[in-house]
C-alpha cells in the first residue's frame, strides 16, 4: 500500500468515542500537510507501518494500513493520546460537520 495521496482522518483525543474529521496529504518525497491548520511533518513507511510526526507540535501517529485504509494510535506528549483511522479521501462518505477541541496535531483550537 502506497501512502501517497489525499487522505481523509478522523481522531479521537482522549479515546472517548467522538471523532473529528480532517484532510491529510502525504507527498512522495516524505512530507505531509494537514491544509486546514497548516501543519506540516515527515512520515516513513515500512511494509505496512506508518508512522509520521508534525515539526512543530512533535505529535506523533503510528499504525497498520491496508487496502485504502490505515488506522492507529497518536500523542502528544504523555498526556494527551488517542486513536486515529483514515481512508483516501475517493472512499468515503463525508460525516456530519462539528467543532472539534484539538486539531489533528493535538492543538487545542479555539473559536470566534
Amino acid at each position: 500500500m502506497n501512502i501517497v495521496g489525499e487522505w481523509t482522518i478522523f481522531f479521537d483525543w482522549g479515546c472517548t468515542g467522538n471523532y473529528i474529521e480532517d484532510t491529510i496529504v502525504f507527498t512522495g518525497d516524505g512530507n505531509f500537510e494537514v491544509p486546514s491548520e497548516g501543519s506540516k511533518g515527515k512520515w516513513v513507511q515500512v511494509d505496512d507501518m506508518i508512522l509520521w510526526q508534525y515539526d512543530s507540535f512533535k505529535t506523533s501517529y503510528a499504525g497498520n494500513m491496508g487496502t485504502n485504509m490505515m488506522s492507529g494510535i497518536m500523542a502528544f506528549y504523555a498526556e494527551n493520546k488517542g486513536r486515529w483511522h483514515a481512508v483516501k479521501s475517493t472512499e468515503i462518505v463525508k460525516a456530519k460537520e462539528g467543532k472539534p477541541k484539538f486539531g489533528a496535531s493535538g492543538n487545542k483550537l479555539t473559536y470566534k
